[in-house]
């Protein structure tokens, strides 16, 4: 009896030990701790809600402490699922690496990723549009992008996570007139363009290429103005467009499809920064580029005046009515 006593504590401790050690692992084998994980976080966002779970397929391109390329690590949905999300990084030697993480990737018709000149470093690696002098006219995928550097991996197991971020934009533009006069596509098409077809490791653009994009799609709505109690007919274009950073040279043009003319020019990107002064403004308080990659769904409407020629009269971004600046070129050509 006294033998049993002394042994029934020291083994009920093993249990908990046990429990405790191993309720964080995925383990198909035995439920114990092993191996070194990795924990994607998409609450990047205006909700700041994580939304992880709703990224495909993940490429985890993993670099030594010299930023030498190491190894390259795919993980679909169905196989994180299997284990609540986390990536296994198999075959690692103990020490510090840096992981590069990109969800879209497997979109290899728009998307490319590689190293410049077959140096396999981080700092040759670059990743984005596959054919970025080529015009993007389709709704291509969405693209997420997350790093975790000096992460130390020792002999013991370890989860570590790795924030992400989203680096592709849906942008729809309206365009009718401060009247009841209709507004089709037959008039009027729209274009984007911005140097942002590439990027590097560190998710800054590196191409020097002019990306033209065309909308994905053009067409004739009939919305209701609450203000005059009407229903006018707008045009409406759809772009899907790759990460927008604050003080870039993106440009968003209205063109007149009979001359090809330009009938508003104006800096994309500066204007939409003018809603994170708002978000401010309303206590929450956000710099530029933290609202341009948090928010990834910008909607244009312009008012334009059919009795001055087509010149905006007001401009709507994201609900918000914004100021009408200098650099803004309203009528360029006829």
């Amino acid at each position: 009896m006294t033998k049993r006593h002394r042994i029934t504590p020291v083994l009920f401790g093993l249990t908990l030990l046990i429990l405790s050690g191993c309720e964080w692992v995925k383990s198909d084998l035995d439920g114990c701790p092993s191996g070194y994980w990795l924990e994607l976080d998409y609450s990047y966002n205006l909700q700041d809600i994580d939304a992880a779970s709703k990224l495909e397929d993940i490429t985890v391109l993993a670099y030594d402490s010299l930023g030498n390329y190491v190894s390259t690590i795919n993980s679909t949905k169905a196989e994180r699922s299997l284990n609540d999300g986390l990536i296994e990084l198999k075959d690692f030697k103990p020490g510090r690496y840096t992981f590069v993480v990109w969800a879209g990737l497997a979109d290899d018709r728009h998307f490319a990723s590689y190293h410049s000149l077959g140096i396999m470093t981080m700092d040759s690696l670059k990743v984005g549009l596959k054919y970025p002098s080529q015009v993007q006219r389709e709704n291509f995928g969405d693209l997420y992008y997350g790093s975790a550097s000096g992460v130390r991996l020792s002999g013991a197991p370890g989860t570590y996570r790795v924030r992400m971020m989203k680096d592709t934009n849906k942008l729809v533009c309206l365009v009718r007139y401060t009247n009841s006069e209709p507004v089709t596509t037959e008039r009027f098409t729209m274009e984007v363009t911005a140097t942002d077809g590439t990027m590097d490791a560190r998710n800054e653009p590196i191409g020097t290429e002019t990306v033209t994009y065309l909308p994905y799609s053009e067409e004739d709505v009939t919305i209701t103005d609450e203000a005059e109690g009407t229903t006018v007919t707008a045009a409406r274009y759809g772009f899907q467009l790759m990460r927008l950073l604050a003080k870039d040279d993106s440009r968003l043009r209205l063109k007149r499809k009979a001359t090809g003319g330009v009938a508003i020019d104006l800096p994309l990107t500066q204007y939409i920064a003018q809603v994170s002064v708002l978000y401010n403004l309303y206590g929450h308080p956000l710099t530029v580029q933290e609202y341009l990659d948090r928010q990834d769904f910008h909607t244009f409407v312009f008012y334009l005046s059919k009795e001055n020629d087509d010149m905006l009269a007001m401009l709507r971004i994201n609900n918000w009515i914004v100021r009408l600046d200098d650099d803004i070129n309203l009528r360029d050509e006829k």
